[in-house]
């Protein structure tokens, strides 16, 4: 049964209410409310990519882009990320929010998710035993990434069964998170 309603309500406001509510400064106008889409997942999934307190939407926005344009079945915020939903996220993808598979959960959830969808759980970290991304199949797998700052917590990277890493030649000492979730992502379908 169709619950939604035949036509769209719409409510005039006040300027004074419409500029509180509206995220632009001095907005025209119109302003939508929409009801978010429930993501459900039908079959197994091949691959996805975790990140972990990326606070920067448009860093979320670019890798639901990215996650869109390389065909990754589903991008997994855990708590700290910025808001999947706040403007600024919403542009930084570009429209992949309509069509890309995004999902809000507790890193206590994900272990049982990536077991479900026979995904082995790989954190993407700059540390010692960490394999590169070249020697290793991302066949089957979800991904973590951290965020920029602090990478992924300690309670993550217990979760992870490896850690892997994306070899560089020079001087920088880490990839913008949207970047290195852009490039495993393309090796996840490589």
């Amino acid at each position: 049964m169709n619950t939604y309603p035949a036509f769209p309500e719409e409510t005039l406001l006040t300027d004074e209410l419409f500029d509180y509510v509206s995220p632009m400064k001095n907005s025209p106008g119109p302003l939508f409310t929409v009801r978010c889409r429930e993501t459900a997942f039908q079959e197994k999934l091949s691959c996805a990519l975790v990140l972990e307190g990326v606070q920067d939407p448009g860093n979320v926005g670019t890798v639901l882009r990215s996650a869109d344009a390389f065909g990754t079945d589903a991008v997994i915020l855990l708590e700290g990320c910025a808001d999947l939903y706040a403007p600024k996220t919403v542009r930084a993808t570009m429209g992949a929010i309509f069509r890309q598979n995004a999902v809000m959960m507790k890193r206590e959830q994900l272990p049982g998710f990536c077991s479900s969808h026979g995904l082995r759980l790989l954190g993407a970290a700059l540390s010692a035993n960490a394999r590169s991304v070249k020697e290793i199949s991302l066949r089957h797998t979800a991904v973590a990434i951290g965020s920029e700052g602090r990478g992924l917590s300690r309670e993550l990277l217990d979760l992870c069964e490896e850690t892997v890493i994306i070899p560089m030649c020079g001087e920088a000492e880490s990839l913008n998170a949207a970047v290195a979730a852009s490039v495993l992502m393309w090796e996840m379908r490589r």
